[in-house]
């Protein structure tokens, strides 16, 4: 078992810091350490928004997987150890099952959907720390998770439908596919269910698409799924549920 590198050197190095190598580190400007506080202080106790950080939880949990599978492979080989290594072993071991139970726990906490409650988060946290939030990346970009079971807003059911079945291309916005490129490209649904708007600021179609049925001619509010200007040459800015038959392409 040799001497653990990658995630397990020294944080903040800058042969094992990730992102530009040419990128000052923010956390050697002692303005950041300033700022810190005083977001830290300005902030409501009551502020449980977290950011999940769900590509980077597993990128640690892979690679902590292969460091045993190293380890596997070296002790089938020689089928020798110490005291040492079994110290080694028990260290990463610890660390290998702390990585699951965090994304596992992370993985069923709740999602903030509102929009406006994301959008504001990111504000905050871009305006508390700008030399963090203007790095190549989008590194405030990620889904938002709360601890506060309560403090959730309930999906209605028509958008939850429109989130898993609308094609990619009308259900993400432009940001969430830039922070969420893997999902996106596996075509999974969005995580994100966004706001209702009113029908008559809406389309009842969109570039020729139209949906089935799925809710009430007395429904006031109608869920909106994409939110683009309009399009020269025909295409509506928004898609909405209506009572027309489906055929909505992937």
């Amino acid at each position: 078992m040799g001497d653990r590198g990658g995630l397990g050197a020294t944080p903040g190095s800058p042969e094992t810091r990730m992102g530009n190598p040419h990128q000052s580190n923010p956390f050697h400007s002692t303005d950041y350490w300033a700022k810190l506080v005083d977001y830290t202080g300005e902030t409501s106790r009551d502020d449980f928004t977290l950011l999940e950080f769900a590509t980077l939880q597993r990128l640690n949990l892979i690679h902590l997987q292969n460091e045993l599978a190293l380890i596997k492979a070296d002790f089938v080989g020689c089928r020798k150890t110490s005291e040492e290594h079994m110290e080694k072993l028990r260290t990463l071991l610890r660390e290998y099952a702390t990585a699951i139970r965090d994304l596992d726990y992370l993985t069923h906490l709740p999602q903030v959907t509102d929009p406006q409650s994301i959008l504001d988060k990111r504000i905050l946290l871009s305006n508390a720390f700008p030399l963090l939030a203007n790095r190549a990346g989008a590194p405030y970009y990620s889904v938002c998770l709360t601890i506060r079971r309560d403090a959730v807003r309930k999906t209605d059911a028509v958008r939850e439908f429109l989130r898993k079945n609308l094609p990619r291309r009308l259900a993400w916005s432009a940001e969430e596919r830039d922070a969420n490129k893997l999902r996106y490209s596996q075509r999974l649904p969005t995580t994100s269910v966004l706001p209702l708007i009113r029908p008559d600021r809406a389309f009842p179609g969109c570039c020729g698409w139209r949906l089935s049925s799925c809710c009430s001619h007395a429904c006031h509010v109608f869920p909106t799924v994409a939110d683009t200007e309009p399009r020269s040459g025909g295409g509506g800015s928004r898609l909405v549920c209506a009572d027309h038959e489906s055929s909505v392409p992937d």
